[in-house]
């Protein structure tokens, strides 16, 4: 009798549930789920042992190599963003599939990653790497003004922002850098999208490679932004039209060809300008909330194609084509740091049309902290016949919420659901 294949997952803060990983990973074989430091995993450390093995990072990766060496798996896997280079190097020790060091340290890298786009002739977005103050000036006469500023390694738009005078960005740099709160920075050139008012003007691109074959499973369309780059939602299938999305697939398909990613689970956002599309950044993990769209619209748990391929199995699954238009839409917290006091109206939600669920991510006496990084509120998700009849429902819910926060002054203010949104009414 063969034994079941034993596949280690390395666990952190994660762009999969662990439903989501338990729900897709399980059926695969016995699991081994190797835990990082982070707070994250405390309160699933009892939950994960119930399902698998449970083993925690060694002080090295050679340490953590030789401590997963005896169990003998058959595969890897990662769905968090800050463990690839772990994972990388864990699956190149092991001689196992997955993203090769040098690919992740491309795929992690902002600034590396630009460079490698601009030599094979991908894209040609100016940037500049940034390790002191003292080279802002020089960063400024290449790139230009206005501009993205951003950490070379980072992720949820920490430390983002958008720069349009030189006074600004040499105190953003200053107090980033010399601070110690950044090692390096990043400063793009700053491109305009084309989106309207329903959506935004870029989408991503979900990829799998396998054995060297890339599927792009589907091209993801967005909602506006809330400034200065916090994400509200998204949906499938986007809003393009075909030879829109003919350009942009083609641009995806060139940025990981040119990054030599053969192996897992990619993320692409890409703007949409005036000119064509560009890459706003290439991620070799799965998208934030992408499973739970493609679960719902396709019946396809990328997180389980994932496994199939840390294992060694050659995957090359259909696009997805989805009949319905299945969104996914969070209101989202100020940007200063609140006391969340209480929500109203999430009964009255729950019972639209074309609502499959509504759920609060926040609870009373929570203290949000703000920033650049966003907070998400809630997290509606449904399906609608059209995306004109997705917009309108969103449009129903944005009056039909409430949201109280606490200051740190001691003030209480309530805000509609369309204040925490990117359609604020105007004051």
């Amino acid at each position: 009798m063969t034994s079941p294949a034993r596949l280690v997952v390395v666990c952190g803060r994660s762009a999969a549930s662990v439903g989501e990983l338990v729900g897709g990973l399980k059926p695969l074989g016995d699991l081994v789920f190797l835990l990082d430091t982070s707070p994250y995993n405390d309160p699933l450390r009892a939950l994960l042992a119930k399902v698998g093995t449970v083993l925690d990072v060694a002080p090295t990766a050679a340490a953590t190599a030789e401590l997963l060496r005896p169990l003998r798996p058959d595969g890897i896997v990662t769905f968090s963003e800050s463990l690839l280079p772990l994972t990388a190097s864990l699956a190149a020790a092991l001689e196992l599939p997955f993203h090769s060091p040098d690919s992740v340290a491309l795929l992690t890298d902002k600034h590396e990653q630009r460079r490698r786009l601009r030599e094979r002739g991908a894209d040609t977005v100016r940037t500049h790497l940034l390790t002191s103050s003292s080279e802002w000036p020089a960063a400024v006469r290449e790139v230009g003004l206005p501009a993205v500023l951003k950490p070379v390694r980072s992720e949820g738009s920490r430390n983002t922002h958008a720069v349009s005078e030189d006074a600004e960005g040499k105190a953003l740099v200053h107090d980033l850098l010399d601070s110690g709160r950044e090692r390096a920075l990043v400063l793009e050139e700053f491109l305009i999208g084309r989106g309207s008012g329903a959506y935004a003007g870029y989408v991503s691109v979900e990829s799998l490679a396998s054995r060297g074959v890339v599927t792009h499973l589907a091209v993801t369309g967005k909602y506006p932004m809330m400034a200065p780059f916090r994400e509200t939602g998204q949906f499938w299938p986007s809003a393009l039209n075909p030879a829109e999305e003919r350009e942009v697939l083609d641009l995806a398909s060139r940025a990981v060809d040119a990054l030599g990613v053969r192996t897992g689970l990619l993320h692409t956002e890409i703007i949409l300008t005036a000119d064509g599309p560009h890459i706003i950044e290439v991620n070799g993990r799965l998208g934030g909330l992408v499973n739970d769209l493609a679960v719902r619209a396709a019946g396809v748990s990328l997180v389980r194609l994932a496994g199939r391929v840390a294992l060694g199995e050659h995957v090359v699954p259909e696009p997805v084509k989805p009949r319905e238009v299945f969104y996914q839409f969070t209101h989202l917290a100020p940007l200063e740091r609140v006391r969340f006091v209480k929500a109203d109206g999430h009964g009255v939600i729950r019972r639209l049309p074309g609502v499959d669920t509504h759920r609060p991510l926040v609870q009373a006496g929570d203290w949000l902290d703000g920033g650049t990084a966003w907070t998400m509120l809630d997290l509606l998700t449904g399906r609608a016949a059209s995306h004109g009849e997705m917009s309108a429902l969103i449009d129903r819910a944005l009056d039909t919420v409430e949201f109280t926060f606490g200051t740190q002054g001691g003030d209480i203010e309530t805000l509609s659901g369309r204040a925490c949104s990117p359609w604020a009414a105007p004051s």
